[in-house]
């Protein structure tokens, strides 16, 4: 595990009845392996012990070799006694360069007014800055769910960037040189180049879900005039094809887009789209 990333999913398993927690494993980890590559793991122990593994044993190797600790905090998580042991382990762990715990409040009513939680893993969770899912538990279709957990994958990219870099892959590098870039762009109709200007202004370096990206334009008064889901897919794809930014599909059927740092820099250096 020594050149492994990992992020340890600490949660009360009855908090997991309806499945919530698993579909939120599921979109945070499609968003960081994006990010972060192959060397990044999200333990959540539904996916990740083996049939005959000493379960606890692997818990708490995983907790304790862990750099993040996400928790996901209700009532129920700070009566659990496994997930006591997951904190200490994390907190008491094997000697790691840098660790950082990402709460994420699900159901804390209890937590947050009761005198009865003032043990020093209460405080510790209290004073960290977390990212609050209450109230999409009912409904994890929501654009608002969505956005957090883009917020999630990008709060945890930037923290294993500053502290972990080394074992980040490095960026795709742009496929082709700028004479190319420059005479692409310059083939594009204003509709094209308005909408390639706000990928690159609004959501570069990090991906974002295509359907989210339309979502995000559609009532912006400065956007493109894209008249349907169906249009924006067809322009995007044209500047797939000229080689301007990259289309990644994912296992869910999602389509990412990603641009190039270095078609960035040449777009904003020649201005080569509208501001």
């Amino acid at each position: 595990m020594k050149n492994q990333l990992i992020g340890f999913i600490s949660y009360a398993h009855l908090n997991d009845s309806d499945n919530f927690i698993t579909e939120l494993v599921k979109q945070l980890s499609g968003e960081l392996s994006i990010r972060l590559g192959e060397k990044y793991k999200l333990f959540f122990d539904r996916e990740s012990i083996e049939w005959g593994d000493n379960w606890q044993k692997v818990m708490l190797d995983s907790a304790s070799n862990a750099q993040i600790l996400i928790p996901v905090i209700t009532a129920e998580y700070f009566e659990s006694k496994s997930c006591r042991l997951e904190f200490q382990a994390f907190l008491h762990g094997k000697k790691r360069p840098s660790t950082r715990i990402f709460p994420v409040y699900y159901d804390t009513t209890k937590f947050m007014f009761s005198k009865e939680y003032e043990e020093n893993w209460h405080k510790t969770m209290r004073e960290t800055q977390y990212i609050d899912l209450r109230d999409y538990k009912l409904d994890r279709n929501k654009k608002k769910f969505k956005h957090s957990i883009f917020t999630m994958a990008i709060r945890i990219t930037k923290y294993v960037e500053s502290k972990y870099s080394h074992l980040i892959p490095p960026p795709k590098k742009c496929p082709i040189l700028e004479p190319e870039v420059v005479k692409n762009v310059e083939k594009l109709s204003r509709k094209q180049k308005k909408l390639l200007g706000i990928i690159y202004k609004q959501f570069h370096p990090y991906e974002r879900p295509l359907d989210d990206i339309y979502d995000f334009i559609v009532d912006r008064p400065a956007a493109p005039n894209i008249n349907s889901l169906v249009e924006f897919r067809f322009r995007v794809k044209e500047l797939f094809y000229l080689k301007l930014l990259d289309l990644i599909k994912m296992e869910s059927r999602i389509t990412i887009v990603k641009g190039y740092s270095e078609i960035k820099f040449i777009l904003k250096n020649r201005n080569l789209i509208p501001s």
